[in-house]
């Protein structure tokens, strides 16, 4: 099992920043290696779904996903699946003085000996993309 987590304080109240992460359309904006991203199903709620198509390492990877946790303004919560591997992933927006503290935390869980043994670099790339992400998010949300 591979877990990452990033925080940051945006400088916006929590019902403005988690529309931008809900949106499908906006997602490429800020997520990396995001090529395609629709939602399955109505929603958002509680087992909603969405598919996304992500290029990892020069190749592109299906995703498909479904809300597991949904709280405005302040949680989401999702779980998906690209090819074996297994992601969980959390958002929590907390108010703060003078903006909100985001929080993501993602799992990524795969069996297998070649995961083992890829584990380290897959966590870094992991933990780039998800810090590249998380940045580019704050920039869009306080530019308004």
């Amino acid at each position: 099992m591979i877990e990452t987590e990033h925080s940051i304080v945006i400088q916006r109240e929590p019902k403005d920043i988690l529309p931008l992460i809900l949106d499908h359309e906006r997602l490429e904006e800020w997520m990396d290696g995001l090529v395609e991203s629709e939602a399955t199903s109505a929603g958002p709620r509680v087992g909603s779904t969405y598919h996304q198509v992500l290029q990892i390492g020069g190749r592109l990877a299906s995703l498909c996903g479904e809300v597991t946790e949904f709280r405005p303004p302040r949680r989401l919560a999702y779980r998906s699946r690209i090819g074996d591997m297994t992601i969980t992933s959390r958002w929590e927006l907390t108010p703060i003085d003078g903006g909100t503290r985001v929080r993501f935390v993602e799992r990524s869980c795969m069996a297998g000996l070649m995961f083992s043994i890829m584990a380290p670099m897959i966590r870094l790339a992991i933990i780039r993309r998800h810090e590249n992400a998380v940045a580019r998010l704050k920039r869009i949300a306080e530019s308004g």
